[in-house]
């Protein structure tokens, strides 16, 4: 590659860069030492003894099928057990399982005939955490080129914690990517901004925001809120709330369930529409009665029948323009 040609890929790749700072959520603990590292035998005993250790709060859930897999992998002989690494991690005089249970679970499954002369070697790590923000970053670092998904770091550093102890999980990841939604109007943008930048926000500078609208979710009746546990009406909710939090606790209370409204009242409409419109990757389109439509269209959606309610003004057509900025929220 030439300079010149290598000056001008920088250039391009630094054009895609985030204008504003990108958010250290390294910053919220105090590190990690180096690890313990120990070659050791897989036994039955061990893989017994990790999958008792205290598991982390924001592991993901065991798949059988994923369990299955393996097993039928270690049953040909193909499985590399040299390619596993067992990661636990000791914080508060307790050591807690980061990774591994499919591994261990598998081995245990393994018929008894298969046990005289099996080898089993895999690496064992062990952290040390100096506080719990450490240990909640060590467990999402972990197989970040395998399928930890966004919504599974996200959870690793919040769930279990003291300040979102009363949203679950589900709840977590739908303000995260909401939040998202919301602070960033570029699906460019989005992309550029990690999990960790969401954990963090979430944590400081949207905190108070970030609780209030989980907690207002959290506390209405599942049926009546269907419509509206998508990404782009929850980042109305953190838009509107950010602006009137009571208001907009009593806007959405009647977006949800439609009670003593009038028809031509635009919590009303606004209603109708989430309740009659579906999000479709590919656009707009008319299936049966379904309407299909953007994430970005439906976010307006919603920004418009606020800016209509806060005017006492009905809405007689949803005619957003995408091709303009987002409209302010009144």
């Amino acid at each position: 590659m030439s300079d010149d040609i290598a000056v001008k890929s920088v250039k391009q790749f630094t054009a895609e860069l985030p204008q504003e700072p990108v958010m250290d959520i390294g910053s919220l603990g105090k590190g990690l030492a180096p690890p313990y590292k120990k070659t050791i035998e897989l036994t039955r005993e061990e893989a017994t003894r990790i999958l008792e250790l205290p598991e982390f709060s924001g592991d993901r859930p065991l798949s059988d099928n994923h369990v299955i897999f393996l097993m039928q992998q270690m049953k040909k002989e193909v499985f590399r057990w040299e390619q596993v690494q067992i990661i636990t991690c000791r914080f508060n005089g307790r050591e807690y399982r980061m990774n591994g249970q499919h591994s261990c679970w598998a081995r245990l499954e393994l018929p008894p005939e298969m046990e005289h002369g099996l080898r089993t070697p895999v690496t064992l790590l062990r952290y040390e955490a100096t506080t719990e923000h450490d240990m909640r970053q060590l467990y999402a670092s972990i197989d970040r080129n395998k399928a930890r998904t966004s919504g599974n770091v996200v959870i690793a550093y919040l769930s279990g914690r003291e300040e979102f102890s009363q949203l679950n999980k589900q709840t977590i990841r739908r303000l995260a990517e909401a939040l998202s939604f919301w602070k960033w109007d570029q699906e460019g943008q989005r992309l550029l901004h990690t999990p960790d930048d969401r954990a963090f926000l979430m944590l400081t500078e949207h905190y108070q925001l970030t609780t209030r609208v989980g907690n207002w979710i959290n506390a209405q009746k599942s049926p009546d809120i269907k419509h509206l546990l998508r990404r782009p009406v929850i980042a109305s909710m953190f838009a509107t709330f950010d602006k009137a939090p009571e208001i907009a606790a009593a806007f959405w209370k009647s977006v949800a369930t439609g009670e003593m409204l009038p028809k031509e009242d635009a919590r009303m409409a606004l209603r109708n529409i989430l309740l009659t419109s579906s999000i479709a990757a590919g656009g707009k389109g008319i299936t049966s009665d379904i309407k299909t439509t953007s994430s970005e269209e439906m976010f307006r959606w919603c920004i418009l029948a606020w800016n209509h309610y806060r005017q006492n003004k009905p809405i007689k057509a949803f005619k957003v323009q995408l091709d303009k900025p987002r409209p302010s929220v009144r």
